[in-house]
């Protein structure tokens, strides 16, 4: 069964908590009846294609598919009920038109490329 798969959830309006998913090396093992890496590969999925408000977080999660934990379990959850939360957002592409004009905010990291050769 999905995490979030109950009718009514806890939203959530934020995929992720901060300070950002660590290890846990002394954390409690999960005995949860989902398969992690299963909901890794759909959250990873659905992340490149119409959510990439997720990707940090997911991919946070992602990082431990060998050996999750109970919080890693907990922060696909979030994550899930962040998703429900936030249902009706995502990317909407509309067919009519000719051209797609995409807007970014990036200047990767204030790298300046050498101009000298």
């Amino acid at each position: 069964m999905f995490p979030c798969a109950r009718e009514y959830v806890k939203p959530h309006y934020t995929p992720a908590v901060d300070p950002p998913l660590g290890r846990d090396e002394d954390g409690s093992a999960s005995n949860v009846t989902w398969s992690y890496r299963s909901v890794i590969g759909s959250l990873l999925y659905l992340a490149n294609n119409t959510r990439p408000d997720i990707m940090f977080a997911v991919h946070q999660a992602a990082r431990f598919s060998s050996d999750p934990k109970q919080s890693h379990h907990l922060a696909i959850k979030r994550i899930c009920r962040y998703l429900h939360a936030t249902k009706d957002k995502g990317l909407i592409f509309h067919p009519q038109l000719n051209n797609l004009q995409c807007y970014v905010d990036a200047d990767f990291a204030g790298f300046v490329e050498d101009q000298r050769v």
